[in-house]
């Protein structure tokens, strides 16, 4: 799926506590970024706070069926147990790539905060995210360790 530019979208994840997350990473699907002028990870947490986000990679390339791995701006210790959100932005003059989407039970499928976020976006990740459209399709991430 692609998605609209701009627009921050988030995946629930289960992180534990006493976990560092110190790096973001997704796959693209079959269409690579067309003139991409910003797009960036964050990591949220249950609340919807942000947490920490990776440096905007500007107009950098994001091929088709790529993976990429940013680092966050600086390893965050996981304090608590829960669903956390892995947030992906993407503005591009053209097309936004597609991104990987895996197979999810109905259980995963019945989370209502997988979906659109904050519009209008570039550089910089909503301190606290707002939700502003509909749930989307599961999207392939993971955190990792510094």
């Amino acid at each position: 799926a692609t998605d609209t530019s701009g627009t921050l979208y988030l995946t629930p994840i289960v992180l534990y506590a006493g976990e560092t997350v110190g790096y973001m990473r997704m796959c693209s699907g079959s269409v690579g970024a067309a003139v991409p002028t910003n797009w960036w990870f964050a990591l949220y947490d249950p609340s919807l706070d942000l947490m920490a986000q990776t440096a905007d990679q500007g107009a950098a390339a994001w091929a088709a069926n790529t993976v990429k791995t940013l680092a966050l701006s600086s390893s965050q210790a996981i304090p608590t147990t829960g669903v956390y959100f892995f947030g992906h932005m993407m503005a591009a003059a053209t097309t936004n790539t597609s991104l990987r989407t895996p197979l999810v039970t109905t259980v995963l499928a019945g989370l209502t905060a997988n979906g659109a976020y904050d519009a209008g976006l570039t550089t910089t990740a909503p301190a606290t995210a707002t939700f502003v459209g509909t749930t989307r399709a599961f999207r392939f991430c993971q955190v990792l360790s510094p």
